[in-house]
């Protein structure tokens, strides 16, 4: 027995398969004789060197007459689109002669409502004129003739959408409008297939277990269950077990937090300085009054005139910044300098201030958005997440093997809560959702916006690019993958893909506003907006809650002064009274 596989020969002593290195499988060709006694252990060989994954193989078999569907339906021939067999009759096998009479045979994989049959191509004797057969291929894979294609999937919105009955999870689903059945309903129509779809059983895309295999949607494709499974995103790992179909570009990570809020009104009085400038302009006004302080005391101590008190000086310099026309001027030459200096600076500082004040008055000011990573680390006692669809695949490489300080800072605690969980969070404030825009976008369009098109929630403007594709993940060696390949690049590059995006994230707010309207019973998720969607004529420049500030400056100093005048009766009580009667006593 012989088995000829390209340009090799293999037979039973040799340990090595040609098979299971890479080749182009459109150049080559793989011979077997079916007629020998040990022919099932060539299709084992077959199997276990899976010429399944190359579908476009040429496959000729040589064999009897009766054996030519039980040969060219073998299950390694399962996605073989070309395949001959050359048919010779019983009695020939042991008597040649001129009169043998050979029949040509091919399988047409997806004929008879795509269950496939047995064509004969050419028959003719062995002695006379071959005949002329033209390409036995060359309408093969046009269409898949009715062929019933096993999908598995997991609802996810705008990509698939259907009805889940978690106690029916075995039984076939509808898809309601979404991108994927959209898409899948254009291909079937031009490709003349038939589908089943199911729900996964575990409602999870999969994971790689240490054995190899896989569980969730990955685990169907791996094991064989399903055909193929809708929109997923890519890896290395996971193209061990599927070929994809890219259907939508790749998307980038952004962030989405709470737009940006209104500072606190009450503090507008102390917002034209940051706080280390009004540091450093109290600690520059207490030494100017201890620099005059200093001055008048060394003046007084040579010429024995009476000088300013510390707390006078003080006082003074205060009094001084707060625009207070000066009255006791210092009387000597290095006083009046000191002075002269002070106001220019005060003049400064006076000035740049009340400008500020105005322009914070007129144009209310907002905390800053968040537009990177770094921002959102920045954010003391802030919390954040990454939706759980995304948190594998791509993505995880992407949190794993970047150098980013802030983004591994973030990867190492996060949580990962649903799409809804997580903007829900986001829009009590003080969280920030990170995930992938498409997603996010569709997500707040349908739950997140209101009548007019508003939403509270703010997608960063840096966006973080995730090397991934998007598509459907075919089985391995699916022999219409050049088929759906060509039609869904049609799609994308006509733009059909990209409009029914838009078309369905548009209809389905539509709809769930409708529904809402509907039933009296909306609830409002915006509920919690803030002061900044008020209308503008309703604004305030200066208003009572603007000078709140003032109010606590003004009660701050009252209980302090209080304080002080407690410790002054305490300290005169205990101290200056009880010397007294000392020395009335002793007088």
């Amino acid at each position: 027995m012989v088995l000829s596989i390209a340009d090799y020969v293999y037979d039973s002593s040799r340990s090595k398969s040609p098979l299971f290195g890479v080749f182009d499988s459109t150049r080559h060709l793989v011979v077997v004789d079916t007629t020998s006694r040990e022919n099932d252990g060539v299709f084992r060989f077959l199997e276990a060197a899976q010429l399944w994954l190359w579908p476009e193989a040429l496959i000729f078999l040589v064999g009897n007459k009766k054996e030519v569907r039980s040969s060219l339906f073998r299950p390694v021939f399962r996605n073989s689109i070309r395949s001959l067999y050359l048919g010779l009759p019983e009695e020939s096998l042991q008597n040649e002669g001129s009169n043998m009479s050979l029949t040509l045979y091919s399988r047409c994989l997806y004929c008879r409502n795509g269950k496939g049959k047995i064509q004969i191509l050419a028959a003719w004797y062995l002695g006379s004129r071959q005949p002329n057969i033209s390409d036995p291929f060359l309408y093969q894979m046009r269409t898949l003739e009715g062929h019933l294609l096993k999908i598995t999937t997991m609802p996810f919105f705008p990509y698939i959408n259907f009805k889940l009955d978690l106690e029916n999870l075995d039984k076939p689903v509808v898809l309601l409008d979404s991108l994927d059945q959209r898409i899948v309903e254009a291909l079937s129509s031009a490709l003349n297939f038939t589908y089943e779809i199911r729900p996964v059983q575990d409602l999870s895309i999969g994971n790689l277990l240490k054995n190899g295999t896989w569980t969730g949607l990955f685990g169907d494709m791996q094991r064989g269950r399903a055909d193929f499974t809708f929109t997923t995103s890519t890896n290395p790992e996971r193209l061990t077990v599927t070929d994809l179909v890219r259907t939508i570009e790749a998307d980038t990570l952004v962030i989405v937090s709470r737009k940006p809020q209104l500072l606190p009104q009450y503090l507008v009085i102390i917002r034209p300085f940051t706080l280390e400038v009004w540091v450093y302009l109290i600690i520059s006004i207490m030494l100017w009054g201890v620099a005059l302080w200093l001055l008048e005391r060394t003046r007084s101590n040579m010429t024995g005139d009476k000088s300013m008190s510390l707390d006078w000086s003080i006082f003074y310099s205060w009094a001084v910044m707060l625009d207070d026309t000066p009255y006791n001027a210092p009387r000597y030459t290095s006083g009046q300098m000191l002075l002269g200096w002070f106001l220019v600076a005060s003049l400064v500082i006076s000035t740049v201030y009340r400008s500020a004040l105005v322009a914070f008055l007129s144009v209310q000011s907002k905390t800053k958005p968040i537009d990177s990573f770094q921002d959102l680390v920045s954010r003391s006692s802030w919390r954040w997440g990454v939706h759980d669809f995304v948190m594998s695949g791509q993505v995880l490489l992407f949190f794993l093997n970047t150098n980013d300080s802030a983004v591994k800072y973030v990867y190492k605690y996060t949580e990962t809560p649903t799409i809804t969980e997580g903007l829900k969070k986001t829009l009590m404030g003080g969280y920030s959702l990170v995930g992938v825009r498409k997603f996010l976008q569709s997500a707040i369009a349908l739950d997140f916006t209101d009548d007019f098109g508003q939403t509270p929630l703010y997608i960063s403007r840096e966006k973080y690019n995730i090397v991934t594709d998007f598509g459907w993940s075919l089985r391995k060696g699916a022999p219409y993958h050049p088929l759906f390949a060509y039609t869904i690049n049609r799609l994308v590059d006509a733009g059909l893909i990209n409009h029914w995006m838009e078309e369905v994230a548009a209809s389905r707010v539509r709809e769930t506003r409708k529904k809402k309207n509907e039933q009296k019973n909306h609830v409002d998720n915006l509920q919690d907006a803030d002061v900044q969607e008020q209308m503008v004529n309703n604004e305030v420049i200066l208003g009572t809650r603007h000078l709140i500030g003032v109010y606590l400056v003004t009660l701050v100093g009252f209980s302090v002064s209080l304080l002080v005048l407690a410790g002054e009766i305490v300290f005169h009580t205990f101290f200056v009274e009880k010397d007294r009667k000392v020395i009335g006593t002793r007088n």
